[in-house]
């Protein structure tokens, strides 16, 4: 399946299978998600969030991070949300 038309995402470059990004680059990325939310591209009430690996076959975006990525709000929660309900808001 194509989800492009059906996401959104963010990278943090790095590699982060033994390390951590710094606090601003997991700060910037909470902004995103935040502002993403106040622009209705997100459903405040119900988002999905999960890892590129989730997805796809890959170790994006590092064990840490994604260990690290499982506290944070959403995390694998599933929604059943009209994307056209979203873009005519």
């Amino acid at each position: 399946m194509n989800w492009n038309p059906e996401t959104l995402g963010f990278s943090i470059m790095g590699n982060f299978m033994e390390t951590m990004p710094n606090q601003r680059a997991l700060d910037a990325a909470k902004q995103l998600i935040d502002e993403m939310i106040a622009r209705n591209y997100l459903s405040k009430d119900c988002y999905g969030f999960f890892g590129h690996r989730d997805k796809r076959e890959t170790l994006c975006p590092g064990d840490l991070l994604y260990e690290h990525f499982k506290s944070w709000k959403n995390w694998h929660k599933e929604c059943t949300v009209n994307i056209d309900d979203l873009i005519n808001v």
